[in-house]
């Protein structure tokens, strides 16, 4: 009935929650209809109400969303089945599906305060979070990633959704000059990549060519490429004309030995889907992109690309959000063509998917997923389904789920042994609207965590902070270069003037 809008890191989701906040707040009437929606007749019955509101997703729960929210949802729903233009269903009255939901919504959802344990920052393995301030305008961090480039030490990719900026940051605590690369408009995801494998270290960039959600073909995904070090940057589209783009990952998808990429247009309603640019290199070693439609499906955030089965050719996973809620794997036939497997797929359309990353968290030779979902920016209101889990591959599919905590707001994860102790733990960090906030008693929600795998593959939770849940976007590494991973977070700040848009959290193993 309703296709989900939102923006993602993923980081995407903001805009849309704001739009739809605003929405919200300043222009629906809870009491009105719109002419269009308001039927005289059909059928009134629970039967009829959930065949129309569950025939291309799944059936939205009442309890998936507090009382007051579902009447604009329910006529959200209606509008989109209309702008559709499917005349194949029959239409239930709209007073009567939101005499469902009356009757069945709860007043409010029930989201209990933290019951991670908190230490004294003393007795904590990481320490307060040191605030890193001389490093330029970030508003809207997106994305962040530890690079290796071909000159120098490891250095860190920063995304800003909001200016369209990406810099290289120096990984230690001596250097704090930062490199900008050139602009685009709404940088949200920055991969390195040899794209011409001249030894160079270049990188791809996602530009969702808007902040606020809307259809248009306004994104892209640029190259910005240096001859040599030390010579200016310069800015190449290789594919532009699209929806907004929230990932792009390299890969040799068809064996032929220069780089492909697959590329995650999420889009809004009507644009969207994912797409391989398959490399035809120039005699020069310039790129020459063909774009091949993988997937029709908009909504995608994330497309980690590995070999999943282990047969020599690069796959990749999926996370395609909107009403479709599904993660799944495409497995390279040999050739760049792709067979999908679903890896987990959620039968709530309101799930909040928000990010995955791969990794062998059980450490048996293949690859599992690390999934959060915690969007509450489409809906301002905090939501006790929201998790994190890992789906654990068993070499069938779909894969076996495995909740590790329930965390409204989650929004990014990253897997590494954090306490040195030969197996990987995790760090997450929220997003949550600070009216959802600032509505809880202080310390209900976790804004920084992380999750210590103990000898059986459970997780013991570590609060580092609470209720600062501003942050879309983290990243393990080792910072000041003592052996052990530090944690840099950024803010997905609302407010403009926000002054501290990354900081550090010591890891204080050694």
């Amino acid at each position: 009935m309703r296709a989900r809008i939102k923006v993602t890191c993923a980081i995407q989701k903001l805009g849309a929650g704001l739009f739809l906040l605003n929405c919200l707040l300043v222009g629906c009437d809870a009491d009105s209809k719109d002419s269009s929606m308001v039927e005289t007749s059909g059928p009134r019955s629970e039967v009829a109400i959930r065949r129309f509101c569950g025939d291309c997703h799944g059936f939205p729960q009442a309890d998936t969303y507090p009382l007051d929210i579902w009447p604009e949802k329910v006529r959200e729903g209606y509008r989109f089945y209309y702008s559709s233009l499917r005349n194949d269903l029959e239409v239930p009255p709209v007073d009567a599906v939101e005499d469902y939901y009356s009757e069945n919504a709860p007043q409010t959802l029930v989201v209990e305060a933290s019951q991670l344990q908190s230490k004294e920052p003393k007795e904590a393995l990481f320490g307060l979070g040191e605030p890193i301030n001389d490093l330029g305008p970030f508003k809207a961090v997106s994305h962040l990633k530890a690079v290796k480039t071909s000159v120098g030490p490891w250095k860190l990719s920063i995304a800003d959704m909001r200016t369209g900026s990406v810099w290289l940051l120096p990984c230690n605590d001596t250097e704090t000059t930062a490199t900008q690369l050139p602009d685009c408009l709404n940088a949200c995801h920055v991969e390195p990549i040899d794209l011409n494998q001249d030894g160079t270290s270049d990188f791809v960039v996602a530009d969702l060519g808007s902040f606020l959600p809307e259809d248009h073909q306004m994104g892209a995904v640029w190259l910005m490429s240096r001859a040599r070090e030390h010579e200016n940057w310069n800015r190449l589209p290789l594919l532009d004309g699209i929806g907004r783009v929230a990932d792009v990952q390299p890969l040799d998808a068809d064996g032929d030995g220069d780089i492909d990429l697959i590329v995650a247009e999420f889009g809004w309603h009507a644009t969207g889907k994912i797409t391989l640019l398959r490399n035809n290199p120039a005699e020069d070693g310039s790129p020459n992109m063909s774009p091949e439609t993988i997937d029709p499906r908009h909504g995608a955030i994330h497309v980690p690309v590995a070999d999943l089965n282990r047969d020599g050719h690069p796959d990749f996973m999926a996370l395609i959000s909107q009403e479709h809620e599904v993660v799944e794997a495409f497995l390279n036939r040999g050739d760049g063509t792709f067979a999908s497997q679903t890896v987990f797929k959620s039968d709530n359309p309101g799930f909040g998917s928000c990010g995955i990353q791969l990794c062998d968290l059980d450490s048996d030779g293949d690859l599992d997923v690390l999934f959060v979902n915690g969007d509450s920016l489409d809906t301002p209101t905090a939501k006790p389904y929201h998790s994190l889990c890992w789906f654990e591959n068993a070499g069938t599919y779909p894969f076996t789920k495995h909740e590790i905590c329930k965390i409204p707001g989650g929004y990014c994860v990253q897997a590494g042994d954090v306490d040195l102790d030969g197996d990987i733990d995790l760090a997450l960090v929220t997003l949550l609207p600070e009216a959802v906030v600032s509505a809880y008693p202080v310390g209900t929600f976790d804004s920084v965590v992380w999750f210590e795998q103990t000898s059986d593959l459970s997780f013991v939770g570590h609060s580092i902070e609470r209720d600062n849940c501003h942050h879309a976007a983290c990243e393990l590494l080792d910072w000041d270069g003592d052996g052990d991973l530090d944690l840099i977070v950024g803010d997905m700040a609302v407010d403009p003037t926000a002054s501290h848009p990354l900081t550090l959290f010591r890891n204080r193993s050694r």
